[in-house]
């Protein structure tokens, strides 16, 4: 590159700059997982959740990632289970650092969209602890969708709602976001809205019927803000 005319340096100067963030961003999060994330067997287990899904309560249906991991497993069968997670992480790294780079430019601009990458990582860094194939992907759907909705292409929200549900189903708290983004227009707001939640619960009743689960979702709500507020020291310490 030192090597070639300025003309064209200049003119892909920003791009190679763009692509070498988000290639050290993606590496940077796969290596903290790696060295930071650890198999959890009595909470989240990486191998049955590959072989028996349907033994593990409400994790069970979170499978996206798990068929690839699957996929990744039969092509390679001597492939150790925590190898072959940590190949299906790769694609949501890759797609988690793109998209956050896409929706950080909507609000600090293309030659700052780097920053909001950095940060990603910085931030997702501190929440790895055990091993979860749906944590990195959901920085994905989330991202997505919130561009999706702020593009006013509701149909590809719509898609990628749906995609998101089979990988967590927290993905249905997007759509009071879509009610408050299009409720101005009521047949917009029931079309959007409706099919939202129409293939949400769809695909979640189609899994239910495939792979019955005794609880399909944990009421971790309270849990969740008890931490935070309650120990602060242990936020902090994350």
């Amino acid at each position: 590159l030192f090597s070639a005319p300025e003309e064209f340096r200049a003119r892909f100067r920003a791009r190679i700059f763009d692509l070498a963030i988000g290639a050290a961003c993606f590496v940077s999060v796969l290596l903290l997982l790696m060295h930071c994330g650890h198999d959890v067997e009595e909470w989240y287990p990486i191998q049955k959740l590959m072989t028996n899904p349907g033994s593990v309560p409400v994790f069970g249906h979170r499978l996206l990632w798990v068929w690839l991991a699957d996929a990744v497993k039969a092509i390679h069968p001597d492939l150790s289970y925590r190898n072959a997670y940590l190949l299906s992480q790769v694609p949501p790294a890759i797609l988690a650092v793109w998209m956050v780079g896409r929706w950080s430019a909507l609000y600090a601009g293309e030659q700052w969209k780097w920053a909001g990458q950095v940060l990603f990582v910085i931030i997702l860094a501190t929440t790895f602890d055990y091993f979860t194939f749906y944590d990195i992907a959901m920085v994905f759907f989330f991202s997505c969708c919130l561009f999706l909705l702020k593009k006013k292409r509701y149909a590809a929200f719509v898609a990628v709602l749906a995609a998101g549900t089979l990988n967590h189903e927290n993905i249905v708290l997007l759509v009071p976001v879509a009610f408050l983004e299009t409720y101005r227009n009521r047949r917009l707001c029931a079309a959007v809205c409706g099919s939202a939640l129409a293939a949400h619960f769809g695909l979640r009743a189609i899994l239910q019927r495939i792979l019955p689960l005794q609880h399909q979702v944990t009421w971790h709500f309270w849990t969740n803000l008890y931490y935070p507020f309650v120990h602060p020291a242990i936020l902090a310490g994350a």
